[in-house]
């Protein structure tokens, strides 16, 4: 599946004219793969891949190499800040059901990784300028990178013991799930 969405002048506003708009723009690809197996009379095992390519860009209407200012009715002109970010997941589980009996087992894990990069720029160089009365005062900015990154482990196995009308549900379950935002070194 490939989905892209685009919208052209978001965050149109009094205060944000078209050039200080943004485009958004950002193909989203989902790849997945799915498996269900019967092994015998007595065991079922399902398997699933996914990895989903997530990511879009706030491209300013203004372009990149013109300075924004804010004039002294708080209102934006020239650019305004562009902002990227990538947003890749990949997912995978498998699961199975045994019955034995009186028992019906059922067991499985899952995993999950997520990272997240972005990049904010403030285009015209690196300059910002705030217009106070007939004077502007200008602000110095630089280009801003973060990056960070999540894993979900996890698995089960549960027992269900059924004898005329008693039913017994038993199980344990583990789960991990370690996160970090990583230090990105802005250029």
């Amino acid at each position: 599946f490939r989905g892209n969405k685009e919208k052209f002048g978001r965050g149109a506003s009094a205060t944000h004219p078209d050039e200080t708009t943004w485009n958004q723009t950002g193909p989203s690809e989902l790849f997945k793969g799915e498996a269900n197996m019967t092994l015998s009379n007595s065991l079922y095992l399902t398997a699933r891949y996914a990895h989903f390519k997530n990511g879009f860009s706030l491209t300013p209407r203004g372009g990149m190499t013109t300075m924004p200012y804010l004039d002294e009715n708080s209102v934006w002109h020239g650019s305004y800040q562009f902002y990227s970010t990538d947003r890749p997941q990949d997912t995978a589980s498998a699961d199975g059901n045994y019955f034995k009996g009186n028992h019906e087992f059922k067991f499985g894990f899952s995993y999950r990784k997520v990272n997240v990069t972005s990049q904010s720029i403030w285009p015209g160089g690196g300059y910002l300028a705030f217009l106070g009365g007939k004077d502007y005062i200008a602000q110095v900015t630089r280009d801003h990178n973060t990056a960070a990154s999540a894993k979900y482990l996890s698995g089960y196995l549960s027992d269900t013991f059924s004898i005329d009308r008693l039913t017994i549900n038993a199980g344990l379950r583990w789960d991990n799930q370690p996160a970090s935002l990583d230090v990105v070194k802005d250029p």
